[in-house]
């Protein structure tokens, strides 16, 4: 296999693993609003330590896309330099809102602060809609513009054009 497919390979695995990691998270964020758990202060503390997990997995995805995929993508295929751009930029994005939410969480100590635990509730639960949308704009739209030759010239030359003329 190529160090390229390796890579894939690694970063289709830590999405796995995301994705399972952020059903826990949304579980622990409901139980926070709906009051269900008998200890806030302990739920919080759980909230942490998956917050923690998650943050060292967004980390480990941005690391790997950013020195493998993207690089290739932006060296061999030009075509995919703009998608490359536009998930470039929501690394940043979820780097900016896994602090978001920490400041959050940390904020939520309080005894049954229903307002902190909203605005908690909110910010996490648009962290993990964040994170699978990017999931999926990398194996739905960059995996396959990747390993797909584009398409023939012919095909993209607008009639009348320079390359339509023969």
């Amino acid at each position: 296999m190529s160090r390229n497919g390796e890579q894939w390979s690694a970063v289709l695995e830590c999405n796995n693993i995301v994705r399972q990691r952020l059903m826990t998270w949304e579980l622990l964020l409901y139980q926070l609003v709906d009051g269900n758990c008998r200890s806030d202060k302990r739920l919080l503390a759980i909230l942490a330590r998956v917050l923690d997990v998650i943050e060292d997995d967004v980390e480990r995805i941005c690391a790997i896309e950013e020195t493998g995929p993207f690089r290739y993508g932006e060296e061999k295929f030009p075509r995919v330099r703009l998608l490359v751009e536009e998930l470039w930029r929501e690394h940043s994005g979820l780097r900016a809102q896994v602090q978001r939410v920490r400041m959050e969480l940390g904020a939520a100590p309080l005894p049954k602060a229903e307002l902190v635990g909203r605005a908690l509730h909110s910010a996490g639960m648009e962290l993990a809609q964040s994170i699978r949308k990017h999931i999926r704009r990398n194996e739905e739209e960059l995996i396959p513009a990747l390993v797909s030759p584009p398409p023939p010239i012919a095909e993209t030359a607008e009639p009348g054009g320079p390359l339509a003329a023969g």
